[in-house]
């Protein structure tokens, strides 16, 4: 608002269309999201309650916001860049903000989450690193990055110790929200950031995602979407082959709801990796 912005144009898988939704319209600015094919209807009628302009693209979410583009272009508007958006990244900050202080001022051994383009953990790294520069914190957390096997460039290109990840053309999973070929620059600097402070990344399957949908449900009481689940299911593979030791605590961020992809239970989660055993070492304390 303070830069004369009026309008602005995004490209999403559902849960960052929303929450800018309620901002524009609480704010009072004229929006356009782009959707790829696989959104599920819950999401995008959400965010069109706000008076969002809804654009349907019949492709990838990488073609999502490349028609994004083109038309904030065209048209002369704001485009959100997500990881290229300074504002986007400060933002998720306040993710690690939460987790130090609830955990009464110190940082967790571990920041695990499901990643799509990125952003969300270049921000909680750059807010646990400036934590630690005032002083409040002792160390930046290790980073577990976990994708969708189906769609899964950083972890493939990782593994290959690759600086720069190699795009996945077409992705198979059928979780959009973790459908981002092309990371970009974000994998450049999430790469770096395990260099400096240390982690790993893995990837778990649709199917592998869908069955812990269903154990947190049942042993936790938590309804989480699939985007959700594959960071749980990908935490439960690092702490089996002990990338993840048992005396290792760790934050993980909770969005999303099992059946309507709604954020109705947004909170943060954290992951005590010594109760691994029969539930994956999932237990859960909302904050």
């Amino acid at each position: 608002m303070e830069q004369g912005i009026k309008s602005l144009v995004l490209a999403s898988t559902g849960n960052v269309a929303i929450a800018y939704s309620a901002f524009a319209a609480r704010m009072g600015l004229e929006m356009w999201a782009f959707f790829p094919r696989l959104v599920p209807e819950e999401k995008i009628r959400e965010a069109a309650v706000y008076g969002t302009h809804i654009v349907r693209i019949d492709g990838t979410y990488d073609e999502a916001k490349a028609a994004a583009a083109a038309f904030a272009e065209a048209q002369g508007l704001f485009l959100d860049k997500g990881v290229k958006t300074f504002a986007g990244v400060e933002s998720m900050k306040t993710l690690a903000f939460e987790v130090a202080e609830q955990l009464g001022w110190r940082a967790p051994d571990w920041y695990v989450q499901g990643v799509s383009g990125g952003m969300g953990p270049v921000g909680v790294a750059k807010g646990f690193a400036e934590l630690a520069a005032l002083g409040l914190i002792e160390r930046v957390p290790a980073l577990g990055l976990m994708q969708s096997a189906g769609c899964a460039p950083m972890v493939q290109s990782f593994r290959q110790n690759q600086a720069q990840a190699t795009p996945v053309v077409h992705p198979s999973t059928r979780i959009a929200t973790l459908a981002t070929g092309d990371p970009g620059i974000a994998y450049e600097l999430l790469y770096g950031l395990i260099a400096q402070y240390g982690g790993d990344m893995e990837a778990a399957t649709d199917e592998e995602a869908y069955a812990m949908t269903k154990l947190l449900a049942r042993t936790e009481g938590l309804s989480v979407e699939p985007a959700t689940a594959v960071a749980f299911a990908a935490l439960a593979k690092l702490v089996a082959r002990g990338a993840i030791g048992p005396d290792r605590d760790g934050g993980d961020q909770l969005y999303g709801a099992y059946l309507s992809g709604r954020s109705a239970h947004r909170g943060r989660v954290f992951a005590d990796a010594a109760a691994t055993g029969t539930r994956l070492g999932l237990g859960l304390v909302w904050a």
